[in-house]
């Protein structure tokens, strides 16, 4: 609802502009960040004529079905085409009787002391590429001094192809991944590494250390040098004696003192 009066064709101007700049959606998103747009409102733009007489005539074009003779006048009309408002917007063209200002209930315009001139207060504005206005036209209600006025639009709409869009999103994932993979192999887990064994030509239990000596000193070989190591060759290792070392796997059983009684192992 735009300012009202006669002669407050600026400030109706300057309420489009506050709305159309200052009116935000989500994302920080305006009015005119949108494909199509349409205005519905009560407008309030007049017919400039300004006296009585004149208003008597605009009376009298409407009887005789005359509105092209106030259209000359439309105050809404004007300033669009000289851009001073709703720039890049549309108007379907007026072909019914102005929609302001009635005797509630009536058929008859403004019959009050103030006598308004009748006009076209109630508009529809349109703008955008995929929009066709197909009927503007104005409906029978009398319960207001207005007359509502409605269009009729036809769209172009821009559907979604959901399973498509799917199937591109997953084959851009496989495409990225097989890149990735290629650009940076994935690390394998490393296995940690035990030192090997002393490489001597004795056997095993040949090198077994002595862990039953006395002192610490004597558990221990002589430091190795540049020229020796002792886990290479084994030598001064303090070596356990063999005859008391078992040698057999204590997880094998004994079965020579076993006897096989009806098939049953004892």
């Amino acid at each position: 609802h735009f300012a009202s009066g006669q002669a407050n064709v600026e400030d109706r101007n300057n309420d489009f502009y506050t709305i159309n700049e200052g009116l935000r959606f989500l994302r920080g998103r305006t009015i005119d960040s949108h494909d199509n747009i349409v205005w519905v409102s009560d407008l309030n733009y007049r017919v400039s004529l300004s006296n009585l007489e004149a208003s008597r005539h605009a009376r009298e074009y409407i009887h005789q079905g005359n509105i092209e003779a106030l259209l000359h006048h439309d105050q809404l009309i004007r300033e669009m085409n000289q851009g001073n408002v709703f720039p890049g917007y549309k108007e379907g063209l007026i072909t019914f009787l102005p929609t302001y200002k009635y005797d509630v209930g009536t058929d008859i315009y403004d019959t009050s002391e103030k006598q308004r001139i009748p006009g076209w207060t109630d508009r529809i504005l349109y703008k955008g590429g995929q929009l066709r206005q197909l009927q503007y036209s104005r409906a029978e209600l009398y319960t207001s001094d207005h007359r509502p006025v409605f269009a009729l639009f036809e769209a172009d709409v821009i559907t979604l192809d959901k399973e498509a869009k799917f199937k591109l999103q997953k084959e851009i994932y496989q495409s990225l991944s097989s890149i990735e993979v290629r650009q940076h192999p994935p690390e394998l887990p490393k296995r940690k590494m035990t030192a090997p064994l002393p490489a001597t030509k004795d056997p095993l239990v040949d090198v077994l250390i002595d862990i039953s000596l006395d002192t610490p000193s004597q558990r221990l070989p002589p430091p190795s040098t540049d020229k020796r190591k002792w886990w290479e060759d084994g030598e001064g290792l303090p070596k356990a004696d063999k005859t008391q070392v078992n040698t057999q796997n204590p997880f094998e059983e004994d079965l020579s003192n076993s006897h096989l009684t009806d098939g049953s192992l004892i």
